[in-house]
């Protein structure tokens, strides 16, 4: 029997109408003795050749800080310096900036291992260098969460730090919490925008049962949600999304159940929102450093990429696919298929 691995599909759950990425000055560095660290347990076992993160804002001219893997202290919570991949040394300037330290000799970390990313001071005049989070997730988290060491050692519950692993193999490792973006923003489209459907290209490895979707919208008007099969034009299910419902013009993640379940097989499906009104309908996406940043998004991973097409695509050759990128849109699985007897779990999965 062959296992396949499943994506998670992580919703942001401290959501704004607005996306936002800011600079936590709770999590900064203002001298060669100050140090963060965004501390988790590797969901996989994964040989990890590089460290991404965004710093917002920095008042230095420029500053040099060491970037490490390393264990952590489980009497106390914080990085126990062992240090399990690095160290990497870089230089950081006073402008918002996406930053990758690439280890000269990459080193597998195990699946289950209790451990964090460590950027210290490490030379320079460093001064309100603040590490880069997602405002509109994580209102409080036990595990993963991040470390600010100023005098003392603090433990910052609710932050969602622009943090990412990547691997030797070219992807990046899932981590909840953890967005190693360069960018969000809200797209606003209409039924006569171009494009008028946006939405993301699913990579489904396992036969599922897909019964819904979940998606960051500003609902100011009403839409369609489709899921296209895999030729890229086939409507296997849609479901309508009102303008109020809730009755409110902010922005919110919205779980829609369809009325029924999909039956799908292995393979490529277009999961879409599109604009049927006049009025603008409102998208949340996120754009990355690159597609291998990708891989690293709580929602979905690689699963999911970026798609967009007018009405009404005929082909996949319809789709304009921007690997940078993801929409928050993502699916609600309520079944997988086992093996042998074609029996059916019932978890939702989403």
């Amino acid at each position: 029997m062959s296992i396949a691995s499943l994506p998670r599909y992580d919703m942001p759950n401290n959501v704004a109408t607005t996306p936002t990425l800011a600079g936590a000055a709770t999590l900064d560095i203002n001298s060669v003795t100050e140090w963060i660290a965004a501390v988790f347990v590797m969901p996989e076992t994964k040989e990890i050749d590089r460290v991404f993160f965004r710093v917002n804002t920095a008042a230095s001219a420029s500053c040099t800080v060491r970037v490490t893997i390393e264990g952590v202290n489980t009497g106390t919570g914080e990085p126990n310096g062992t240090v399990l991949v690095g160290p990497y040394d870089m230089t950081v300037t006073n402008s918002a900036n996406d930053y990758t330290a690439f280890f000269s000799t990459p080193a597998t970390v195990t699946k289950g291992t209790l451990c964090c990313v460590r950027i210290a001071g490490q030379a320079g005049s460093p001064s309100a260098v603040n590490i880069g989070v997602l405002s509109d997730d994580n209102s409080s988290s036990g595990l993963p969460y991040c470390i600010d060491f100023d005098a003392t050692a603090v433990f910052r519950d609710n932050l969602a730090p622009n943090i990412g692993l990547g691997g030797s193999d070219g992807t990046a490792v899932q981590i909840k919490h953890f967005w190693p973006l360069s960018s969000v923003t809200t797209e606003t489209y209409t039924s006569s925008s171009t494009p008028d459907t946006i939405g993301n290209r699913m990579v489904l490895d396992v036969p599922a049962r897909f019964c819904g979707a979940k998606i960051w919208v500003d609902a100011d008007a009403a839409g369609t949600i489709k899921l296209y099969g895999t030729d890229g034009s086939t409507v296997l299910t849609s479901t309508e999304i009102s303008a109020t419902v809730p009755p409110s013009t902010s922005a919110y993640v919205a779980e829609y159940i369809f009325t029924g379940s999909t039956n799908l097989t292995p393979g490529t499906y277009w999961l879409a929102l599109e604009a049927t009104t006049a009025t603008g309908i409102g998208l949340a996406t996120m754009t990355f450093p690159n597609a291998q940043w990708r891989n690293g998004s709580p929602l979905g991973g690689g699963s999911l990429t970026y798609a967009t097409c007018t009405q009404t695509p005929t082909s996949t050759g319809s789709w304009t696919v921007n690997t940078t990128k993801q929409a928050f849109l993502a699916p609600i699985f309520d079944g997988f298929e086992v093996g042998g007897g074609g029996a059916t779990s019932h978890v939702f999965i989403g």
